[in-house]
């Protein structure tokens, strides 16, 4: 059988992946935390309540996500280039499926999450366990899995990921941690979907202002 469709591979890169984002994730909630703005009252512990329901939602989806999608069905061989396909990818599948929860049928499963106006770095996957897996997992997910990423390079990626989704919500302006681009979605709501500006650019809905 050939590894990519290996049960024991699947398996083994869905742990590595879930646990490299889900650590990364609560070591730098837990220091970069800040005050937050909500429209109703959420309190920290309503916030881990959600985390700990999408840890454990997005474990099976990460599993069956990689099930799904052909492992390695586009191996470019190079690690750049992996990347860089996949970055391309989670920012066409992160804009258009976070653009699709924001339509009035499916806002339902998107509302909780902007229950922040002013979000912070633990709030990042405060969400509907759809959101979780069918737009932030399956953006991070896709690109890897049909670039046929390795385990270890897999492992990065998952990190990197995490860095970016707490440094979206973190509060912060400064350097790389800037969050005015996603902090301005939470304000407006329509504009700066994505994940980078290429979308957005694209769609006309890039706002800094």
């Amino acid at each position: 059988m050939n590894m990519y469709n290996n049960i024991d591979f699947i398996f083994y890169n869905s742990i590595y992946a879930w646990g490299g984002f889900w650590l990364t994730y609560h070591i730098l909630a837990l220091i970069l935390d800040s005050n937050h703005t909500t429209i109703s009252k959420i309190t920290k512990k309503d916030i881990y309540r959600v985390l700990f329901q999408n840890m454990f939602y997005t474990f099976f989806g990460q599993f069956l996500l990689f099930t799904i999608i052909p492992y390695g069905i586009f191996d470019p061989q190079f690690l750049l280039y992996r990347i860089l396909i996949s970055l391309l990818l989670v920012e066409i599948v992160f804009f258009y499926s976070h653009k699709i929860l924001h339509h009035p049928y499916f806002y339902k499963y998107h509302r909780i999450h902007h229950e922040f106006i002013q979000p912070c770095s633990s709030s990042a996957m405060y969400c509907h366990p759809i959101e979780a897996v069918f737009c932030n997992q399956l953006s991070v997910t896709l690109g890897p899995a049909i670039t046929g990423m390795s385990t270890e390079s897999l492992l990065l990626w998952t990190i990197f990921c995490a860095i970016n989704t707490i440094k979206a919500h973190s509060g912060m302006s400064f350097s790389y941690f800037n969050s005015k681009y996603h902090d301005i979605h939470h304000k407006k709501r329509n504009v700066n979907f994505g994940f980078l500006f290429l979308c957005d650019i694209f769609h006309g809905t890039c706002d800094l202002t």
